[in-house]
């Protein structure tokens, strides 16, 4: 087994919603934790929050959010699971990953160094690694300014890193105050100086939890870390120290939501058609936006555009403090090939160009729909062209026939169809249209329909207005007639 443990020890400053230059984290009315900026002035974990108000007069002072750590961490391992399924994490600053079996798939420890380091990178600002053959071994390495040659690790066997372990001082043990003191007592100073004493006696004079931890270090005993999940939905949101007013200042944050979006896609082969922005106020009522796309082409550029363009448009009810991002049905990504040679004077991408139509404000786009009805006017519909789910068209039954064979081209439907049949003006055997008669072309057509409720008979000629329009009528069993529409 090989284990790769990653600390971040700014994790709790990372955590809060806006982080300044000179801020630290408060615990218990003491500095827990403190930026660079901050320590420069003299303030130290430990140090009581009214003594770093003295030092430092612009320092911005937080209460530390546990369960904050906890949730950015956990997005943390799950952007590393593509790496390995065997992600889990260790109270409060680390995760842990059992690398054994990703080190062929990423050719070896610095190629998975490598994709490490660009995954972490953008969502942290300072993080260490160490490795070792069990949990404890790894996650107590990444604690030490000193640790193995990462690069070499192939040469490193379990007595290699249980020697690393014997010069880890005692006092930076993750053991409590008092039982440091006791290891001390007798005069140890590294680990090492204790590791050479039996069993034993260590478990009668430290006693059997001591021991236990003992053996975990070492791979005496198993230490199984139960590894994370894999979330089905994708969720991530930020939250800001002081109220946005203007949407225009969100944007900057949405674009780093939407980069985990991407990353969270990308690594699960996913796509989607859909996101959903959650705008929340102070009171915690949330507004909600909704933003289609015509493709589920991974393009984060789009999804940018899209949403800037679409924030322009957005009136917030209310100033925001947190804003959240989530995808709808993220569905496998289909695999498509593209050309060899860009084709000069090319089209550029319809939907691409949808997707923009779509997000300007004084414009509204409709897509002409078949639906499975044989009259008319009620044969297609109007839908959101980005709508995720479309209803594939119907072949319309034998229904609605030609009387006769030489008559055959007046049998195709006209593109242009009234949304409601118009009444014409008969007078005698003469119809009227805008005050002029129709000449009425020889073939027809009958259709009969809907028999199971309200039955439709229907007599379907072709006309010739005055000024050259080709009308689509019909003759209904009343024996009255409406315009459909036109050629």
């Amino acid at each position: 087994m090989l284990w790769l443990a990653i600390r971040f020890p700014l994790l709790a400053l990372e955590a809060c919603p806006n982080p300044q230059p000179h801020h630290v984290v408060q615990e218990k009315n003491k500095v827990f934790l403190s930026s660079a900026q901050a320590k420069e002035y003299g303030i130290r974990e430990g140090m009581k929050v009214a003594s770093a108000h003295s030092l430092c007069d612009k320092l911005l002072v937080t209460d530390r959010d546990m369960q904050a750590e906890k949730i950015r961490l956990r997005n943390i391992a799950e952007q590393l699971l593509f790496i390995t399924p065997a992600v889990s994490i260790e109270a409060p600053e680390i995760i842990l990953l059992d690398i054994h079996g990703s080190l062929k798939l990423f050719n070896g420890l610095p190629s998975l160094l490598e994709v490490l380091q660009q995954a972490i990178n953008p969502l942290s600002q300072q993080w260490y690694c160490g490795i070792g053959h069990t949990p404890l071994c790894a996650s107590l390495l990444s604690r030490q300014p000193i640790t193995p040659n990462l690069s070499n690790v192939g040469s490193y066997t379990q007595q290699d890193f249980i020697h690393a372990l014997s010069n880890i001082p005692i006092g930076e043990l993750p053991l409590s105050t008092n039982l440091k003191q006791t290891l001390s007592a007798p005069g140890f100073r590294f680990l090492g100086d204790i590791l050479s004493l039996p069993r034993t006696a260590i478990g009668k004079r430290q006693g059997k939890t001591f021991l236990l931890w003992l053996q975990k270090l070492l791979g005496e005993t198993p230490d199984p870390r139960p590894p994370i999940e894999q979330p089905e939905r994708f969720y991530t949101e930020v939250e800001f120290s002081d109220p946005v007013e203007n949407v225009q200042g969100l944007l900057f944050p949405a674009q780093r939501l939407l980069s985990q979006l991407e990353y969270f896609l990308r690594q699960r082969q996913l796509s989607t058609k859909a996101i959903r922005w959650h705008f929340t106020d102070y009171r915690k009522q949330t507004q909600r936006l909704l933003i289609r796309r015509a493709s589920d082409i991974p393009d984060i550029s789009i999804w940018q555009d899209l949403t800037r363009r679409r924030f322009e448009q957005v009136q917030l009810h209310s100033a925001t403090l947190k804003l959240g991002l989530d995808c709808a049905r993220p569905r496998p990504l289909k695999q498509s090939s593209a050309g060899l040679f860009h084709t000069e004077n090319e089209r550029p991408d319809k939907l691409a160009l949808l997707e923009r139509l779509a997000a300007l404000p004084a414009l509204q786009i409709s897509f002409a729909q078949h639906r499975d009805n044989h009259i008319p006017e009620l044969a297609q519909d109007c839908q959101d062209p980005l709508a995720t789910h479309r209803h594939t068209a119907t072949a319309k039954d034998a229904s609605l026939h030609a009387t006769t064979k030489e008559d055959s081209r007046y049998l195709d439907e006209p593109i242009w169809l009234l949304e409601n049949p118009w009444p014409l003006h008969q007078q005698h055997d003469q119809l009227f249209w805008r005050g002029a008669a129709l000449n009425i072309l020889p073939g027809e057509q009958n259709l009969s329909s809907n028999w199971w409720a309200e039955s439709v008979q229907r007599q379907y000629h072709v006309a010739r207005h005055p000024l050259g329009l080709c009308c689509w009528i019909f003759r209904d069993k009343k024996n009255r007639w409406f315009l459909q529409g036109f050629f």
